[in-house]
Formats: structure tokens, C-alpha cells, sequence
């Protein structure tokens, strides 16, 4: 089954043990401190490790402790901190928005980056936040997976648009970025890095160096702020906006910015007695690193820009340099080389295999084998298959929790009634292994206990209990995921589990999913509507008119606007077509967008159909709804709305893209340039929109000409 957007997640594994590599180690084979990276916002997001509750995460930092033998922990909790704390927030991207609110409740009600601090002090290990050195936050109109707009962006950028990198021909601005050329722009981030690094009790910062958006088209886009094209001329008396000149002197300018941005925080840092890393990237330890949405990204999201990794080792402005994933000998040998004889310590991540140098101790990342690591496996495996059994009521957390995973991957076989206590036992681990091992087992007799455990103390074993529910359940079980979502569910909890089991559940009882569209709950509606989108359609008659209903008339724009996502599955169907054109009129500005909008783009446009006589009037009501963007608009999506409106009318080919090629030409000069930006400039979900830099330079003669030039 093809997984719903909103189940989709880019990003590295969510544990990761890093070896760090000190050169006079190295060279004498001594044993090498590990650092393990917990990516805590996806944590909260997908259902890895937990890191969600006191439990959870004392937990993992006595795993680190007493198992892995960690003696540092990366924690990505502090790009969230920042994130909620000092930026902009996006509501109307509702799949990223119920994220915020969860993180608004783990970071500030639970306190989970104040529980880390506090387990890694009681374990005597360091603790140092993670966060982006080119990671602010992005322009409503930058595309990210599934939905617009781009839901957060720090209010740094929103104040000072004119701290943010500019292209060439000043009509875009970056996103993510801010641009270090401004002093100003470097005391605003070294004040907020330090004041919450320092606040929380982080003993240092990790910084990556890319940028989560899809907005990047090629590796010189950018980079053009007036301080930065003030310099260069006055260097080497060249106006890199209109005449050619050397990109490398270019970049090496901008990596200057970089430098003393880091200078600044060095300084500041070392008033508290804090540290810094930063992450390289292994295929060009010189440029920023390579955002990695699929295997084939290969160039650096934040752009040609030094990173003058051997200045800062030089300077002793970095303590620790880390060659990332997914490795590179060649890369590390450079980078160890470099550092010689400096303060700076370096550390390579996720790598297996041997070492470059004597002593270089490669550690393979552990991912979810920290709910199940124990020491003494080998020994465990070599007992007879009844002994192995036995131990699971006798033997001590560490053997039981190694046991269940032995179960749960088909290793080991036990009978349910051998593993079903387990879900009593007061071990947070061994109840979400014993969840796991039941679900592989498919013993029907074990259903009411699992089921008994969607009321678990622990978030994070209600969420197991779901998950494991889908490989096997009864026929209530549905209707006890539900009850959880009404009483007590969570973003994690409805989007992330339930809904997945929820579609495999509905393959026996598609009318309880239909069912619930007309629940009081908006939070059951909206589930059963990400349900539906997923698993409805002509096969399974009742489900239309429920979600036409839906769409039209209930009270919560999100569920109108999943219910038409939902009616996609019946394609060209007249009556769900005539829903999508009613929905341009919504009351909610997103839902006619992306929804009415969006739909009419994906169901009935291709090339062909621009010349029907429907293939017209969508085109004409989406240039209706188009023009809505123009001067003096209004409109709550006034900033994003008009690219998915405008993309829809791209879906319909030639007929599509001249309709916004008049607009370019109306006198109303915001419109003449959104539709030109929709037309030159594009754009879309979940993907790079790649350009060449001749092909840039070619668009934009086409800029209209009654239009003064403006970046966004």
C-alpha cells in the first residue's frame, strides 16, 4: 500500500550512534568515545524510539548509559524549541500545524528537552541541542512535502526580508536561509542560539549545514545581497549581478560570513563555558550538506557556499568537526589530516567497515534495537529454545526485552500466552516488545489484551498497541482505536497510527469508516477521512454520498477538505467534478484551494483535456479564482494560494499555461506577476523543480514589463 502523505517523513534514521575520532586516540588504538543523535522532532512526528514522556526518555538515556556505553547525545529537541518559541506559524497547513501542537505540548507541558538534560546529568552524559546553521524557516509559497503553505518560518526573516539571500535578478529570495553578510542577521542568531542553548542547560550546539525545502533549482541561485555584491565588486571590481565572474572567489566570499558567524558564537558560547560542532558533508566536506528527500539529491540545498572547516580548526572557533552520513573515507582521512594538531576533535556517523587510521572506531547506526539491546545476547541465543522461554517470566529486563524482539522478527517462536503478561510488566520496553512479538504471532487470544492496552499509561504503548493491532485484531477493535481518538488522542496517535490500521481494519467493515464522517468528534472525522482517501472509491457505493456531504456541509474545513481529497478516487464522476467546481466558493480559503482547486488540477487536467468543453470551464474557473490574488487582495492564503491555484491551471497544458500568460499582461501588476511566477518560476510538492542557470536567464526577460521588479 502507497502510504498516505501525511505518513511520509524524510530524513536521517531517528538513532544513530556516531563514533567520534580524536586523532591521538586514533593513532594509539585507544577505545573511542559514541555519540548517539536522537532527530527528536521526528521522533515526535513518526513512531521510532519513544521520546514523548519522564518514562520514555529515561528510558533510552539508561540504555545509553549502561549498554551502548554513550558518553554524548546529540538532541534535536532544540530546532523544535527555536521553532516554536521564534517563528511564524502557518495554520492553515493543518497536517503540519496539528505537528506544532503536539510538539507545543511535549516541549512546553511535558518538558521533554528539560526530562533529557536532566537524565543525561543523572547518567553523567553530555547533552548537546541540534539545530540548523541555514535552517530558519521558509516563505509561505515553498514547497515541502504534501501541503502548502510552508508552515513555519522565525520571525527573523519575516522582520528583515532583506536579510534573506536574493538571486540575481532580485525577484526571489531564498528559502531557509538567512544571509550572514548582515551583522545584524549574526547577532540575531548568535542571541537566540545562545540564549537557548544556555536556558535549557545544552552543554554545546550541533549544527547542520542543509535546508529542509524543495524550493533550491540550481547551485548558484542565490546569493546576491547588496553587502555580498558590495564586496566582491570592491575586491575584485566585478558586479557579479550583470557581468561574469569567478564562482569560487564567490563562494569563498560567502563562506567568509559563514566563518564569522561562527566566530560571533564561539565567542558568545565561551562566556558559558558551551560547545560547538558541525556537520560536514561527506561527498564535498567544502560545501553546505546535501538535503536528502531521495537518493538521487546530490547537490547542496543551501547552495555554493565555503565551508571553511580548516579556518575554524585553525581558529578554534569549532570543537568538533563531524563527517556525516553516509560516510566517506576519503572524506574523513581529509578532515582528520586537516585538524591535526588543532584543539578540534573529528567524528564520522553511521559508518561501518574498517578504518582509515589505527584505532578509528566505525559504529554502525543501532536504530530501533535500543528498546532491545543487551549485552549478553550472544550468550542468551546459545541457551536451549525451553530456556530461552523460561527467561522470559525470569529473566531480567535486558534478557526479556532481547527475547521479544527474538520473537517479534520470527527468530524465536513462543506461545501468546507466554508473552501476553508481558504487556503488565512495569517495564515501558518490554510492554511495546511484547506488543510487537504478539502482533507477529497473530494469536487471536491475545487480541483483548492488546486491545486492553490502546488505555496504557504510556503514549507510546498506546501507539504500539495500535500499530501492532493492524497484523491482528477483532471485530472491535476498530471501534476501540476510535474510542481512544475521542478520549485522548494526539496527532501521533490519529495520523501516524490509527490511520494506518484504521485502512487495513476497513477492508472488513468499510461502513463503520463511513460511518464516522457524521462522528461529533472532528478529530474522528478527520481520521475516518484520511481513512477513506486511502482506501474509498466506486467499489463501496455508501461512501460518496458521505463524503460529498462531508465536503459541502461539515463544520471543520479540514475533514471538507480531506473529504474532497477523498472523492479524487472516483475521478472524472460528473457529481463528485461538480463538488470540486462548488468547493472554489468555500467559505475557508484553503479548502477551496487545496481542495476545489487542487482537485480539479489532478482529476481533470492533462494536456488533452485543456481543449473539452469541461476541460474549459476548469480553466476558466480557476482563472476566476486566480485573479483573486491580484492587487489589494485580501485573502487569509494571499501569500501561497495563488501557486496551487496556478499550478492547477499549468495540469491543463497549453490552454492552462496561456491563460496565465494573458494575466502576465493585465495592468493589475501584482497579478501580471504571480502569473509569471507560476508560469517561470515553478513549483511544486514533494519534489525539486530543476532549472539550468542559462534557463534562468532566460525567463526572466519575461518578466513583465510594466511591473517594477520585487523578490519574494
Amino acid at each position: 500500500m502507497t502510504l498516505h502523505p501525511l505518513l511520509r517523513v524524510a530524513g536521517p534514521c531517528l538513532l544513530t550512534i556516531a563514533a567520534t575520532v580524536q586523532l591521538a586516540a586514533a593513532q594509539t588504538g585507544q577505545s573511542l568515545p559514541e555519540t548517539v543523535y536522537v532527530s527528536t522532532g521526528d521522533n515526535h512526528w513518526m513512531h521510532y524510539n519513544p521520546m514523548d514522556s519522564k518514562v520514555s526518555i529515561e528510558a533510552a538515556f539508561e540504555v545509553f548509559a549502561t549498554q551502548l556505553g554513550v558518553d554524548t547525545v546529540w538532541w534535536r529537541g532544540l530546532q523544535t524549541d527555536c521553532l516554536l518559541k521564534h517563528s511564524v506559524l502557518r495554520p492553515q497547513n493543518r497536517r503540519y500545524y496539528g505537528w506544532v501542537e503536539w510538539g507545543r505540548h511535549l516541549h512546553g507541558t511535558v518538558g521533554v528537552d528539560q526530562i533529557a538534560v536532566a537524565a543525561a546529568r543523572k547518567h553523567k552524559i553530555q547533552i548537546w541541542g541540534v539545530t540548523g546553521l541555514f535552517e530558519f524557516g521558509c516563505q509561505a509559497d515553498t514547497p515541502v512535502y504534501g501541503d502548502y503553505p510552508y508552515f513555519v518560518e522565525d520571525k527573523i526573516r519575516v522582520a528583515h526580508p532583506e536579510w534573506i539571500p536574493l538571486n540575481r535578478y532580485g525577484t526571489r529570495r531564498q528559502a531557509g536561509l538567512l544571509d550572514f553578510s548582515y551583522p545584524e542577521a549574526r547577532k540575531a542568531v548568535v542571541d537566540d542560539f545562545t540564549s537557548h542553548v544556555v536556558e535549557t542547560g545544552y552543554d554545546g550546539i550541533v549544527l547542520f549545514t542543509y535546508s529542509e525545502s524543495f524550493q533550491f533549482r540550481y547551485l548558484d541561485e542565490y546569493g546576491y545581497s547588496a553587502p555580498v555584491v558590495e564586496e566582491f565588486r570592491r575586491r575584485w571590481g566585478v558586479d557579479i549581478r550583470t557581468q561574469p565572474f569567478d564562482k569560487e572567489a564567490w563562494a569563498r566570499l560567502k563562506g567568509e560570513y559563514v566563518t564569522q558567524l561562527l566566530r560571533e558564537l564561539h565567542a558568545a558560547f565561551a562566556r558559558h563555558g558551551k560547545k560547538i560542532c558541525v556537520l560536514l558533508e561527506p561527498l564535498d566536506v567544502d560545501l553546505p550538506m546535501h538535503w536528502r528527500p531521495s537518493a538521487n539529491e546530490h547537490e547542496p540545498s543551501a547552495g555554493r557556499i565555503l565551508i571553511d572547516w580548516q579556518t575554524w580548526a585553525k581558529e578554534g572557533i569549532v570543537d568538533e568537526l563531524c563527517v556525516f552520513a553516509p560516510g566517506n573515507d576519503q572524506s574523513l582521512k581529509r578532515v582528520v589530516d586537516g585538524c591535526r594538531g588543532t584543539s578540534v576533535r573529528v567524528s564520522t556517523y553511521n559508518q561501518a567497515g574498517a578504518g582509515l587510521l589505527p584505532g578509528v572506531k566505525r559504529v554502525t547506526g543501532r536504530g530501533q534495537s535500543l528498546e532491545s539491546v543487551c549485552l549478553r545476547e550472544p550468550q542468551i541465543q546459545k541457551l536451549p529454545v525451553d530456556r530461552r522461554i523460561e527467561l522470559l517470566k525470569e529473566g531480567d529486563v535486558d534478557a526479556r526485552r532481547c527475547l521479544l524482539r527474538e520473537i517479534a522478527s520470527g527468530r524465536l517462536r513462543a506461545g501468546a500466552e507466554k508473552v501476553a503478561p508481558l504487556l503488565d510488566d512495569p517495564d515501558l520496553y518490554i510492554r511495546r516488545g511484547a506488543l510487537r512479538a504478539l502482533a507477529a504471532l497473530k494469536d487471536p487470544a491475545a487480541v483483548a489484551a492488546m486491545e486492553a492496552a490502546l488505555g496504557d499509561r504510556e503514549h507510546s504503548v498506546r501507539l504500539q498497541a495500535a500499530e501492532s493491532l493492524k497484523d491482528v485484531h477483532g471485530p472491535d477493535t476498530a471501534k476501540k482505536i476510535v474510542d481512544v481518538i475521542r478520549r485522548e488522542g494526539t496527532f501521533q496517535f490519529n495520523y501516524v497510527v490509527a490511520v494506518p490500521t484504521l485502512v487495513e481494519l476497513a477492508k472488513d467493515d468499510m461502513g463503520f469508516i463511513v460511518g464516522l464522517l457524521t462522528d461529533r468528534d472532528c478529530w474522528v472525522r478527520r481520521t475516518a477521512a484520511f481513512v477513506l482517501e486511502a482506501t474509498a472509491g466506486p467499489d463501496y457505493g455508501p461512501a460518496k454520498p458521505a463524503l460529498i456531504e462531508a465536503a459541502l456541509h461539515d463544520s471543520d474545513p479540514w475533514v471538507r477538505e480531506l473529504a474532497l481529497s477523498a472523492l479524487g478516487r472516483w475521478g472524472r464522476d460528473p457529481e463528485v467534478i461538480s463538488v470540486f467546481f462548488q468547493s472554489l466558493e468555500d467559505g475557508d480559503n484553503a479548502v477551496q484551494v487545496r481542495g476545489g482547486a487542487r482537485m480539479l488540477g489532478r482529476v481533470l487536467g492533462s494536456p488533452a483535456s485543456g481543449a473539452t468543453p469541461e476541460g474549459r470551464k476548469a480553466i476558466d474557473a480557476l482563472a476566476g479564482l486566480f485573479r483573486k490574488y491580484g492587487e489589494g487582495c485580501r485573502r487569509e492564503d494571499a501569500d501561497w494560494g495563488w501557486r496551487v491555484v496556478g499550478n492547477s491551471l499549468l495540469a491543463f497544458g497549453p490552454e492552462g499555461e496561456v491563460r496565465l500568460r494573458q494575466m502576465q499582461e493585465e495592468a493589475d501588476p501584482q497579478l501580471a506577476e504571480l502569473a509569471w511566477r507560476v508560469v517561470c518560476m515553478r513549483q511544486e510538492m514533494s519534489r525539486y523543480c530543476r532549472a539550468t542557470e542559462d534557463q534562468d536567464a532566460a525567463l526572466h526577460p519575461q518578466w513583465p514589463k510594466h511591473v517594477p521588479v520585487r523578490a519574494r
